[in-house]
């Protein structure tokens, strides 16, 4: 029973990890470049504790929000799939999105 489970938890890894390769590509292939402003970074901290109580491990997870507008001049916030995380609240970056699906961006340079 626990290799099925292992089995299943693979495959999702897998599939969601070729999804976010086959999305970064099309963006980087099709996307519209434009300006955006690094908007919010959401930082989640969890930590693992042993059988005692004691704290074993910190991991933190960070995710940017970049606003910008469309060439059709809407304005969107939309998280940014490779981010550099030296960047900070405020930060303008040049991205590019697909306009039929501009809630994920791809950071360019």
């Amino acid at each position: 029973m626990e290799y099925v489970i292992i089995g299943v938890f693979v495959v999702v890894i897998v599939g969601v990890c070729i999804y976010s390769f086959i999305t970064a590509n099309k963006i980087k292939k099709d996307g519209v470049e434009a300006e955006g402003v690094i908007s919010k970074i959401n930082v989640n901290v969890t930590q693992t504790v042993d059988n005692d109580g004691v704290m074993v491990d910190t991991d933190t997870t960070k995710i940017y929000f970049v606003k910008f507008n469309t060439s059709s001049g809407e304005e969107i916030e939309a998280k940014l799939i490779n981010p550099d995380y030296r960047l900070r609240e405020g930060d303008t970056i040049n991205i590019k999105y697909l306009p039929e699906k501009p809630d994920k961006v791809l950071r360019i340079k």
